[in-house]
């Protein structure tokens, strides 16, 4: 309804003379006194503070009955029809969930860390950052040095390891993976610390892995799925002779000598699964000619294993991803700019079998809860396990958070489609300052506008002049706002508040003396 403050007023006249007689008619009726409009001051007047009991109802009924009335006046409110968006205030952020001892750290705001759930009900986080604007420093490394639950890094360069593995030593197992480096520690996923213990899970197991190695291809699938089937004989073959096997192993294997004939020579043990049996007779069954095609693609999707270091270096494995939630450890996968293509199957054969690991079971209450931090993610391309994580992950005490440059990024791999879910399941987005306007204009739509009261005079200077309000919407902070924002400066959305936005700083940790220390922390024999 159109505010009116002159009808208000008149409204509110009517409501108090309502409740005025409404007062006046119960002391009538209930000591008899003479209906006028002075019974109610006589009454008090003849009562002081010693009312009836009966009276006293009335009265605080009528009282009560008329401010309701009265709040609620159709004409005073101010409406709001063209938007309702508005900045969040401390008791907002509250309801949201925002001031907790630990977990992600989304920003600061009023010289208090804004942190998402954690411990009980995880929640995930979509950070949308374009180069050099502090994301890593604001969010990454303070929520690391701060919270005390295992993680897996996805860490380009080394800068996350380099700035918070000594103060993560004195409470947690450090785990560097840095496939194409010498001297990093070691994990495979075929070893068997990794396998499955029943061979139907053994057989799931090999197939996952083979659909990351070898993606089928839209159109001409057939190589890739024979491909595929040398992959999976050869891994099952080695893992039911020697109990595990490796990407390396199976290369070498496939590589030396007549690799068909090998497989023909295996088959000759009556005692294989049968599994082992049906891929090997498919292979052998291969002509020349095909299979010299199959096994020339085998060879392209398998080539990086033959990297002295990654072959090495994914040749055992020095930890499992299931103990991450028995104790605490801190995993950094450290990839440098120039390896990340090469290496973007191997980090996603390793974060999606992370995934179907912590999904196996919902985590006892003595089990750690375990976040992943992926970092420019674009770079390792899709990953549909990893997206499933903020719809699911909560129950299983599993989140993670996704950074990247812009909205478009997650348009260009996911299809526009695949970014809405990550913008739909994660519980909080945090924009730094953008640098391209379509993004800054999905922002402030997400946001919406806010009701603004407006007021034109018309008519000439010397005539009567007509005088009108009105209420118009514009958006709460728009595009060319979020363009202009500082680096110190990021706006925070939590779920089914996107109409509250919470205008915050980021949390550098290089501003916060207590994380400059955490920083700089070294154990004493580091110092000696």
């Amino acid at each position: 309804m159109q505010r009116n403050p002159q009808l208000a007023f008149v409204v509110d006249i009517i409501i108090g003379a309502a409740c005025y007689f409404g007062i006046m008619l119960s002391v009538h009726l209930i000591t008899g006194a003479p209906l006028h409009p002075k019974t109610p001051l006589d009454a008090i007047k003849f009562y002081k503070l010693t009312f009836p009991k009966s009276l006293l109802i009335w009265w605080i009924g009528i009282a009560f009955t008329g401010g309701i009335a009265a709040l609620f006046n159709p004409f005073r409110g101010f409406d709001k029809i063209h938007g309702t968006a508005r900045y969040a205030k401390e008791k907002d952020i509250k309801k949201m969930g925002l001031r907790n001892d630990s977990g992600v750290i989304l920003g600061l705001k009023s010289g208090k860390w804004l942190r998402s759930l954690e411990a009980r009900d995880t929640r995930s986080v979509t950070v949308v950052a374009p180069p050099r604007t502090g994301k890593t420093a604001g969010i990454i490394i303070p929520s690391i040095l701060t919270t005390t639950s295992s993680f897996i890094a996805l860490d380009i360069k080394g800068e996350i390891y380099d700035l918070t593995h000594f103060w993560r030593s004195q409470f947690s197992e450090v785990i560097r993976f840095a496939p194409a480096e010498n001297g990093s520690m070691k994990w495979n996923p075929l070893s068997s610390k990794e396998l499955p213990t029943s061979w139907t899970d053994i057989e799931v197991h090999i197939s996952r892995i083979c659909e990351t190695l070898f993606p089928l291809p839209e159109k001409s699938t057939h190589w890739m799925e024979a491909a595929r089937r040398i992959f999976r004989f050869w891994a099952l073959y080695l893992i039911n002779m020697n109990g595990e096997t490796s990407c390396a192993e199976i290369l070498k294997n496939v590589l030396t000598g007549d690799s068909q004939g090998a497989v023909e020579a295996a088959l000759l043990d009556d005692n294989l699964p049968e599994r082992i049996r049906l891929e090997g007779n498919m292979i052998i069954d291969m002509g020349d000619r095909e299979y010299k095609d199959v096994f020339s693609t085998f060879n392209t999707q398998m080539d990086i294993f033959l990297d002295p270091r990654v072959a090495e270096n994914t040749s055992d494995s020095d930890f499992s991803l299931s103990d991450l939630r028995k104790k605490r450890i801190s995993v950094y996968l450290v990839v440098s700019d120039e390896d990340s293509p090469r290496l973007k199957k191997l980090l996603t054969v390793f974060l999606e079998y992370a995934a179907n690991v912590y999904f196996r079971k919902q985590p006892d209450d003595d089990e750690l809860t375990v976040m992943i931090y992926l970092d420019e993610f674009k770079r390792l391309g899709k990953i549909d396990k990893v997206k499933e994580i903020p719809a699911l992950g909560a129950g299983y005490r599993l989140g993670v958070v996704f950074v990247v440059q812009t909205v478009a990024q997650l348009n260009d791999v996911y299809g526009e489609d695949g970014a809405k879910i990550f913008f739909g399941t994660t519980s909080y987005h945090v924009y730094f300052t953008q640098t391209e306007e379509s993004s800054a204009e999905k922002i402030s739509k997400t946001i919406g506008h806010k009701t603004v009261r407006t007021r034109s005079v018309s008519g000439k200077l010397l005539e009567v002049r007509n005088k009108t309000e009105g209420e118009t919407g514009i958006p709460l902070i728009r595009a060319n706002d979020i363009m202009s924002m500082s680096k110190r400066e990021v706006l925070i959305l939590a779920q089914n508040n996107f109409k509250r936005p919470i205008k915050a700083k980021s949390a550098l940790w290089f501003k916060d003396q207590n994380l400059r220390k955490a920083v700089e922390w070294r154990p004493q024999e580091a110092t000696e």
